[in-house]
């Protein structure tokens, strides 16, 4: 490729519950020339659950409580700042991917859930995140964003985030952080995908925005994405081996749950792919039959919580999805 075309970074930006980690696999696992940085700010993730439960947020998060928290972003900061200048030395395209919620500032948190109280800025598009710019937009940077119908990512990221006992919730310290629907909200929403997307538009950098039952069902899309992005479509990889029991053992509690299914799989399963996906064209998907789904497995309070959200995401996915790249 062209030296003057070839990215620095290529930013996988995506919304849990997306089917994202597939997407990594099959854009980055064999790219060459290349580095990857998975997660910087997954201890991120796992200090802020104390901060956004509804006491904490009710008390605005109090600056005292947010130490740890920042300390991880921090953290998270300097390893993308030393992967990135290691990459740039050895003339290599860094490949990072990570959850835009799990840098949050807890400033958008709070504007978020009640904007009345925290009212938002009136500037430009605001970065969500406590990433700073020169990150961000780093020249030739190149932004991935996921997105899916929310009617498929709530009620798949509440049954983790309340039930898994992998789950960084339940080893808070914050009490009833279990069911802290607020936090639960702040981290299952398209909002934080749509504020990213229009930080980068006005800096005029176009996203690449990708839709979920695109990238699981077609091979032929997961290379032009990777032509859009800069990277090579011939190193995409569709097959691969499963990971062995032992080896998967040894992950994060929370990682081997999430990743499970992907780790046990031996590849792109186009035809499962397209069955599990259908329904997820737009105005096709029945809230009614959902919700009668939710109440039976989470009971009525949990799906009346779930119908709102999906509800509250649907401007978000359309706007998205307006912005999508078509499979053409």
């Amino acid at each position: 490729m062209d030296a003057e075309k070839k990215p620095t970074q290529v930013l996988l930006w995506s919304q849990g519950r997306t089917a994202c980690h597939l997407l990594e696999r099959m854009l980055f696992s064999k790219q060459p020339n290349s580095k990857m940085l998975w997660h910087p700010f997954l201890q991120g993730r796992r200090t802020q659950v104390p901060l956004f439960t509804e006491d904490s947020i009710a008390k605005g998060i109090p600056e005292e409580t947010r130490g740890e928290y920042y300390q991880a972003i921090e953290d998270g900061i300097k390893a993308w700042e030393v992967a990135l200048a290691e990459a740039e030395k050895e003339h290599k395209t860094l490949l990072f991917h990570e959850h835009p919620q799990f840098a949050l500032d807890p400033q958008q948190a709070l504007i978020y859930i009640d904007s009345n109280k925290f009212p938002p800025s009136t500037s430009d598009p605001t970065n969500p995140t406590l990433v700073p710019s020169h990150l961000l937009l780093h020249p030739k940077t190149l932004p991935i964003l996921t997105f899916r119908h929310p009617a498929y990512i709530v009620p798949s990221a509440f049954k983790f985030l309340v039930y898994n006992t992998s789950n960084s919730i339940h080893t808070s310290s914050s009490t009833g952080a279990e069911k802290s629907y607020t936090g639960i909200s702040l981290v299952t929403n398209l909002h934080w995908q749509r504020k990213i997307y229009e930080f980068y538009k006005s800096h005029n950098i176009d996203p690449l925005v990708v839709e979920s039952s695109s990238y699981q069902s077609s091979p032929t899309f997961v290379r032009k994405i990777c032509g859009l992005a800069g990277l090579n479509p011939e190193a995409a990889v569709f097959e691969w081996d499963a990971m062995p029991e032992e080896e998967q053992q040894k992950l994060d509690p929370q990682v081997r749950y999430l990743m499970k299914t992907l780790n046990d799989s031996t590849g792109l399963r186009v035809e499962l792919a397209k069955k599990g996906v259908e329904g997820e064209d737009g105005e096709d998907v029945d809230l009614e039959v959902l919700e009668e789904e939710w109440k039976q497995e989470f009971g009525e309070e949990a799906a009346g919580f779930i119908r709102r959200e999906v509800e509250a995401g649907l401007e978000d996915y359309r706007f998205l999805r307006e912005r999508r790249v078509s499979e053409e």
